[in-house]
């Protein structure tokens, strides 16, 4: 059974409702990427693209191609708010071994002062970026940006995210720890809602 026979692709809901905790662990990588919602932004700012592209001589730790980065997303269980993208980004420049600090001071001075909105990161999106840069640094596994999304397309979700060292039950501690840092935004209420669930692992 071909992937998009087996799992649902390019739901009609809108992007700031999509949530990859959701997705069924079983499923391949490449249909959980099938299942985000078209983008309101039809391009990515030059400034974004100095700092994040791989291809850029300027480029950060941490940076990624777009279809991967996306695929961060889905192992990290997190949808595609500006607090979302704030621990996406932490967490993958954080989790490469080559970060310094200073690194980490360029990309938050920019990303205040120099991205445009809706891309740009506010008091709040700092703190978690903050928070997701040193849970990166401290997991063991390094590297999550050099992760092939092609090569682990037909590989399930779970399986993907073993592969980085991470559990749904990890997900669920970092989660917690956001919440107790910022724990009144939109974003936070969808993360508390899945800690309140019980705990309970779609792994």
């Amino acid at each position: 059974m071909a992937t998009s026979d087996a799992f649902p692709s390019k739901p009609d809901i809108a992007w700031y409702d999509w949530d990859p905790y959701d997705l069924d662990p079983s499923m391949p990588l490449a249909a959980g990427l099938l299942t985000l919602p078209k983008s309101p932004v039809t391009k990515i700012p030059a400034v974004i693209r100095f700092l994040e592209n791989p291809q850029s001589p300027f480029h950060l730790p941490g940076a990624t191609y777009l279809r991967d980065h996306d695929a961060i997303h889905i192992i990290l269980g997190r949808g595609l708010s500006l607090q979302d993208e704030a621990f996406v980004i932490g967490y993958t420049m954080g989790n490469d071994a080559n970060l310094s600090g200073f690194d980490r001071h360029i990309y938050k001075v920019f990303s205040r002062l120099f991205f445009r909105k809706p891309f740009r990161f506010g008091e709040e999106h700092i703190l978690v970026f903050d928070l997701a840069a040193d849970i990166g640094m401290k997991h063991g596994k390094h590297n999550i940006h050099l992760l092939d999304h092609g090569a682990s397309s037909e590989t399930a979700i779970d399986r993907v995210r073993d592969c980085c060292g991470i559990t749904c039950q990890l997900l669920l501690d970092w989660f917690e720890l956001e919440c107790a840092i910022l724990p009144n935004t939109p974003t936070s209420r969808r993360l508390r809602r899945h800690i309140k669930g019980g705990r309970k692992s779609p792994q």
